[in-house]
């Protein structure tokens, strides 16, 4: 596809939530938005074009894609299936196999697999005799995922030993075994792939939990040099293998013994990207245009160290007492926080020991 220039027109598929900072993005840099949706929504700016229709309709995608000179999607929840059947498909620059191993656990876990990244065991599960068989592989604690991650019900269950086992009817579907593992931290790289098809890895994201409701997401200018270089091959290895043009990103988890392992793959930009903006300059939405747009890649470095803090409703006189005493740090209402946060505070300090000394006495964070 040629270079997206000014003025040009980009699609988007899908409602995601994240699907309103990538249309300011693309139109700071002075692209046209076109926006196709299934129910009526609504938008922040009048230049972004809303129409409605059903994706899995050949000829109202096919009039979306005559009108855009470029098309993507935001939204694991897509079904693009009839993508391949119109004119113009390859205006699709992302393709549709991230969206196969996204929506699929079996088919993810395969493909990392084939890569030789370290996942664990799995197996998959449809009755109680293959939980029985594939708990005595795997052992305990494991858990216990239906295999489409859209599902809203049949949720995820851990198994700590024989007598819950035996207590469980397994439900109608299909399943995913594996270990349950204990989990000192998480981390989530991001990683674009351009159409030239070079990649590049963006500084690795640590998901700290300091409780079950307490999360952190921190960037680090000087961490732990063989952490960093295993989680950068990961990425790489991945971005290298999938055939894909965009952003995306990787989760991982380092278990209490010091094991990493890939947990699964995420598309586009999600919550945990937002650090990048007051860190590094870019934010995740730009990286994200740029990769499909054919614009030039920029080596993204953190200026700074910074962390993420995720606020709760009932923590937001403690947020306001954190801003009053640090003023370079941000608070905002208005992010795009997971359920039960409310906004996040953005702490940001050249010296990480600092950083760490300023959030360490709130008791509700660690970094």
């Amino acid at each position: 596809m040629e270079l997206l220039r000014p003025t040009m027109t980009v699609g988007i598929l899908g409602a995601a939530a994240s699907r309103a900072r990538l249309e300011e993005q693309a139109l700071r840099m002075g692209l046209r938005v076109l926006v196709l949706q299934t129910q009526a929504i609504t938008t922040r700016s009048s230049s972004v074009q809303v129409i409605r229709g059903d994706y899995q309709d050949p000829q109202v995608l096919q009039d979306f894609f005559d009108r855009c000179d470029l098309v993507v999607y935001n939204d694991s929840q897509l079904d693009l299936n009839v993508v391949s059947a119109i004119t113009g498909a390859e205006k699709l620059v992302q393709g549709t196999e991230i969206l196969d191993l996204v929506q699929d656990r079996y088919l993810e876990k395969c493909f990392l697999n084939d890569q030789k990244l370290n996942i664990g065991p799995f197996a998959v599960v449809v009755d109680e005799a293959d939980l029985q068989k594939t708990v005595e592989e795997i052992g305990y604690p494991c858990i216990l995922k239906p295999i489409q991650k859209d599902l809203s019900t049949n949720a995820e269950v851990v198994f700590h030993h024989e007598a819950e086992l035996q207590a469980y009817q397994v439900p109608h579907g299909t399943f995913i075994l594996e270990p349950f593992f204990e989990i000192q931290t998480e981390q989530v790289v991001f990683v674009s792939k351009d159409r030239s098809g070079a990649v590049q890895v963006y500084p690795f994201i640590q998901i700290q939990k300091a409780s079950a409701q307490n999360l952190s997401a921190t960037v680090q200018q000087t961490g732990t040099a063989s952490l960093t270089a295993e989680i950068y091959d990961v990425a790489q290895t991945v971005a290298q293998n999938l055939n894909y043009q965009g952003l995306l990103a990787v989760n991982l988890c380092l278990t209490t013994t010091d094991l990493l392992y890939v947990e699964h793959l995420s598309l586009g930009t999600d919550f945990w990207g937002s650090i990048y903006q007051p860190t590094t300059g870019f934010s995740q939405e730009e990286l994200f245009w740029r990769s499909v747009a054919g614009w030039p890649i920029p080596p993204v470095e953190l200026q700074t160290n910074g962390s993420n803090l995720l606020v709760r409703p009932d923590q937001l006189d403690l947020a306001t007492d954190l801003i009053q005493q640090n003023p370079t740090w941000h608070l905002n209402l208005n992010a795009l926080v997971p359920q039960p946060y409310c906004g996040v505070i953005t702490a940001l300090d050249a010296d990480f020991e600092q950083l760490q000394a300023a959030v360490a006495p709130t008791k509700s964070w660690e970094i």
